[in-house]
């Protein structure tokens, strides 16, 4: 079991706007559906791991692909884990993935997997 992410954008969109970003999403993973409850939009459904300071997981630069293609369209994008509630949800924003990407590529972007692998090596080790 793990954490999650959600990721959605609020406002209305038609039938073409979730084509298109289905074709575009299709090619990383999970597709683009109108939300099923809170505010009216579209949300990214994916069984994708979070990604983020100190939860390090998920394939960070697919989530930032799909946000970049929901953010194209001018409307408020939110990322969180699931354990979050879309009601505190705060949208984020171009400063938010800048400092994911600081971090993603800093000495601990890495440090979930880095952990995983060195308790396999030494499980393995004896």
């Amino acid at each position: 079991m793990g954490v999650d992410l959600q990721m959605w954008a609020v406002g209305d969109f038609s039938d073409d706007d979730i084509a298109r970003l289905n074709e575009r999403v299709g090619q990383i993973g999970g597709r683009i559906a109108r939300k099923q409850s809170g505010a009216t939009g579209i949300e990214w459904l994916s069984l994708t791991r979070y990604w983020g300071p100190g939860y390090e997981r998920g394939p960070w630069p697919d989530i930032y692909a799909v946000w970049m293609l929901l953010s194209a369209t001018g409307r408020p994008v939110y990322y969180t884990d699931d354990l979050s509630t879309e009601q505190y949800a705060e949208p984020f924003t171009r400063q938010d993935a800048d400092r994911f990407w600081e971090h993603w590529a800093g000495d601990r972007g890495d440090a979930y997997q880095r952990h995983v692998t060195a308790s396999n090596e030494l499980r393995h080790a004896h």
